[in-house]
């Protein structure tokens, strides 16, 4: 689209400048006088940004305002153009030198204008994204710190913000933050930040010091809050899940009780006597047994068959049965 508007726009400049629709003639001269600092908003330097124009014919000096001269500079710097250059590019978009007269200095240092982004707009922005995520996952969550870097310069425009973090992004603990930046609806630049995200729960910690194989009682527990991103995965939120259980190493106070930490007690061990029950839809049958290891409620351990003196497997039901499963 930008070189089909250049293309008209020399091809209108060709036409006036050759006195189309006007008497023989009657063409009016423009001057150029260029100028030796400017500014420009732009992505593109235009003769008329570099310079005044003047003319009798008011189309005349509209064409030649539009004409592009040069991509502009970054935001917050300068490109300079020589005398030289400027007439190269008048001439490459048909503009008659003798018709139109340039004042050119020797050179033109031209800057781009900016803006600066403050850190705490994008600040601002972060937070209202991420606080209202984190309001309908977690009941208790806060945004501890957001880290971002220096301000950014971008060209002069309407700002606006765009933060990403992912679908699959864990919001806890470090989250990294993609933050979007556009001027005038423009794609302009992609800056990386950091929101840390603490979101308290209820856990269970030692009350007082357990020792290995030590039963649980209540006493021995209390429940504190901690931050979640901090907790390990295995950690109990439930007081019932470690009472009545036994330790499976010594545990000191303020420890987080994990689920590898406690253990079913034993319901039989080697060399208790018990009930052997065998049942099916057809028929029930019980007979003794003596248990050759030790077994929790559920597992499937070995017992000896006092009648046969056969070993059989058989799930552990109570301290004095075991069931054989058809």
């Amino acid at each position: 689209m930008k070189i089909f508007n250049r293309f008209i726009t020399s091809f209108i400049l060709i036409l006036c400048l050759a006195g189309f629709g006007s008497p023989a003639g009657a063409v009016s001269p423009a001057e150029v006088n260029l100028v030796k600092k400017a500014v420009v908003d732009g992505d593109d330097i235009s003769l008329g940004d570099i310079s005044s124009i003047h003319s009798s014919d008011p189309k005349l000096v509209e064409i030649l305002r539009r004409i592009v001269i040069a991509r502009s500079p970054l935001p917050n710097s300068t490109k300079t153009l020589s005398k030289e250059y400027i007439l190269t590019r008048l001439k490459q978009h048909k503009v008659d030198l003798a018709q139109v007269r340039v004042r050119a200095v020797r050179q033109i240092d031209v800057a781009r204008s900016s803006m600066t982004v403050p850190k705490k707009r994008m600040v601002e922005a972060i937070e209202s994204v991420i606080g209202e995520k984190i309001a309908g996952i977690y009941e208790a969550a806060r945004i501890q710190k957001i880290k971002v870097p220096q301000p950014v310069l971008l060209p002069k425009g309407t700002l606006s913000i765009q933060i990403d973090m992912g679908r699959n992004t864990r919001l806890l603990g470090a989250v990294p933050v993609a933050v979007s930046l556009y001027v005038d609806k423009k794609y302009e630049k992609k800056i990386w930040a950091t929101a840390y995200i603490e979101a308290l729960t209820d856990v269970v910690v030692v009350k007082k010091a357990l020792g290995r194989y030590q039963t649980i009682d209540r006493e021995h527990l209390a429940m504190e809050k901690r931050d979640l991103a901090k907790l390990p995965e295995s950690a109990l939120l439930r007081m019932a899940d470690a009472v009545g259980k036994r330790t499976t190493r010594s545990l000191f106070p303020k420890a987080v009780v994990k689920s590898e930490y406690v253990e079913l007690p034993p319901m039989v061990r080697r060399g208790d006597l018990v009930t052997i029950i065998a049942e099916s839809s057809e028929m029930k049958l019980r007979t003794r047994g003596v248990i050759k290891e030790t077994g929790r409620k559920g597992d499937r351990i070995r017992v000896a068959n006092m009648d046969s003196n056969k070993i059989i497997y058989a799930r552990v039901f109570d301290s004095g049965t075991v069931i054989v499963d058809f």
